[in-house]
């Protein structure tokens, strides 16, 4: 089993130039959830960099056009998804992100939804 995060962003360096100024400027309209709560407007949170450097999980993070490319899927992104063998499944969708409020709450609902930790 993989976890696959994709962000609603591009990759290229333009769409993050907008992203960043987006993020400061306006943060309740910016339309990347899962970017809220892994990044601050400088980078990455210190404690999503360590769950990615430490996770005893397969873990890949994409941008969406990354993902598109990769994968030929596309989904209503962000998504955060699951991947064994060349089956892909729904961890959480755009609006289940929605509803968290913070990283460790996001960790813990992904590790529920994968079985790795109950409730």
């Amino acid at each position: 089993m993989e976890i696959i995060f994709v962000y609603n962003a591009r990759s290229d360096k333009i769409n993050k130039l907008i992203d960043f100024a987006h993020k400061i400027i306006s943060p309740s309209t910016y339309s990347c959830d899962l970017c809220t709560l892994t990044h601050t407007n400088f980078g990455q949170r210190k404690d999503w960099k360590a769950f990615l450097e430490n996770s005893s999980y397969l873990l890949h993070v994409y941008y969406k056009d990354q993902f598109e490319k990769k994968f030929k899927k596309t989904f209503e992104y962000p998504i955060i998804l699951n991947l064994v063998g060349d089956e892909i499944s729904i961890i959480l969708d755009k609006n289940e992100i929605a509803k968290i409020d913070n990283l460790p709450d996001l960790l813990k609902e992904v590790l529920i939804k994968t079985g790795h930790q109950t409730p």
